[in-house]
């Protein structure tokens, strides 16, 4: 987590974003996200949902 704020790089922090959401909304957001990763920006994700890690996390730090 610290490299990831010394990198001087975007940082998205996000708490339980897709929570509640409906399907169409949750996967259209999930690709938003899923693209800005592929682009370098760092994501910290808090999520119950495993669907969710799974999807967005790097698997090192899929916990």
């Amino acid at each position: 987590m610290l490299r990831a704020l010394l990198r001087n790089q975007p940082l998205l922090l996000l708490d339980e974003p897709l929570t509640g959401l409906d399907e169409d909304t949750r996967n259209t957001l999930r690709a938003m996200l899923v693209e800005h990763k592929t682009q370098g920006i760092t994501i910290v994700l808090a999520s119950h949902d495993e669907e969710d890690r799974q999807v967005l996390a790097d698997s090192r730090w899929n916990l």
